[in-house]
Parts: structure tokens; sequence; C-alpha cells
């Protein structure tokens, strides 16, 4: 659990009120005292509120293909999934994955009971690689912002982004006369091997 900066201000205002309390009037006592109870009582809701927001939720990632290329566009989808009884007021997903230009995170509100919430995400491609599609953390918190909680979701799919390609129309062939071209029949001031004058190799040859 992360205790944020609002919870020191809040104990400040804490402090403040039972300060008062104890520099007021006596017939004024139990005022600042009632405003003290109801400070702690909100300290113990957001406390409680805070451990019990992860609870029951699961995240899937997909995606139709895990093969690309440079310049094309990888599109993924977030699904939130919410197991638990209670409804959560918002979350947060941060996706930790190494994909340069990632798009990913995104807050999501009002998420009810036995409920999911789903986007996507694109991502133009810009550099080739593999790369893992996660992990993909989740932080919530409790309406007055005095503690958070963070959730890991590992993963271990990998997206391969290929080199650029393009596709050729016509590709030239190399110009000069090369072996395996068509038959020259011309004199030739050389003596040309024919098989049958061809030996087969013995050892002590040179």
């Amino acid at each position: 659990m992360i205790i944020r900066r609002t919870f020191l201000v809040y104990l400040v205002l804490l402090g403040g009120v039972y300060l008062a309390a104890y520099l007021s009037e006596p017939q004024n006592t139990y005022v600042y005292y009632r405003v003290g109870y109801l400070l702690i009582l909100v300290g113990l809701v957001s406390l409680v509120w805070t451990a019990a927001s992860l609870r029951g939720l699961e995240i899937h990632r997909s995606s139709r293909v895990l093969r690309q290329q440079v310049g094309q566009i990888f599109e993924e989808r977030f699904e939130i999934i919410n197991l638990s009884r209670l409804g959560r007021l918002w979350l947060e997903v941060r996706d930790l994955t190494d994909l340069p230009g990632k798009r990913g995170s995104k807050v999501v509100a009002n998420i009810g009971q036995h409920q999911y919430r789903s986007y996507y995400s694109r991502t133009l491609l810009t550099q080739r690689g593999s790369f893992l599609l996660g992990p993909t953390m989740i932080s919530s918190g409790d309406p007055f912002g005095l503690f958070a909680l963070e959730k890991l979701f590992e993963s271990d799919h990998k997206l391969v982004v290929l080199p650029f390609m393009v596709d050729l129309e016509k590709f030239p062939g190399p110009t000069g006369r090369l072996p395996g071209g068509r038959a020259l029949r011309r004199k030739s001031l050389e003596v040309t091997p024919y098989a049958a004058g061809v030996r087969e190799y013995a050892p002590g040859i040179r």
C-alpha cells in the first residue's frame, strides 16, 4: 500500500483539530472532538476501501497478430474484469511494455459488480525487434486520495516487429554474358574439353 501526500495534509488537519480542542473553551471542546472523530472515521474507511480496491480484478490483453513490420499499426485489446461484489470507482491501467510509442495506459471509471470494461490501443510500429507485451500495472485507491494500491500482472506474449519490406514488381537481372545464358556458337582459339576425354580423378594427380 502506498501513502500519498494527501495523507500528510490529513494528519496536519487532524492534529490541528485536536490542538484547537485543547486550546478552546471547555464548552466548545465537544465540537472539535466530533470533527476529530469524523476525520478518524474517514481515515479508517479510506484504509479499508483501498485494501479491497483491487480484489477480484483480472486483466486480459489480446491481439489478432503477433508478427508485423515497421510502419504498420499494432492494435491491442485491454479487458478489465471485476469478479467482486463491490463496484470500482476508478482504476488506472499502466502499460509497462518496452514497445516504443505504447498507448495502452488509461484510466477506467465506474466498473460495477461482475462487469467488465474494455478498450483498444493502437501503436505505430517504428522499431524492429521482439517486444514483450507486459507487464501491466493496475492501481486504485480511496475517494479521498489518502492511500493507493498497485497490482502487477505478468505476461509472456511477445510481438515480433519485422523490418520494413517493399514489394518489387519487376526485378532487373544483371547484364553481361554469364554462365547459364544462351549458347554462343563461334570459333575459339582454345581447345574445349570433351566429356569423352576427361578421366576420373585418382590420388596423386595434379
